[in-house]
């Protein structure tokens, strides 16, 4: 997964989470808050099997959901590249 919004649509269709249910997941999962993570393991995992999805496989992928570049932190930034007259563009 590589944007924030696939893992909100795979709530929805694998979970059965509302539009604003996956934004609660999202944004657990791009802060990292553990506690709200738990919570919404729990929810993911209840609603997928609900759908026909093992218990071991949506916790498969809620972990791999959970770890993907998609819901990793944004908030660092490149440090800007000063300028040099030995490293002017080409």
């Amino acid at each position: 997964m590589i944007y924030q919004e696939q893992v909100m649509q795979i709530a929805q269709v694998l979970a059965g989470y509302t539009l604003g249910g996956a934004d609660l997941l999202r944004r657990a999962m791009g802060k990292k808050i553990q506690s709200e993570m738990n919570a919404q393991r729990q929810l993911f995992v209840e609603g997928a099997a609900a759908r026909g999805v093992g218990r071991a496989r949506a916790e498969l992928i809620f972990d791999q959901m959970a770890k993907s570049p998609a819901t990793a932190s944004t908030n660092r930034m490149p440090r800007p590249m000063r300028w040099s007259p030995t490293r002017r563009p080409i």
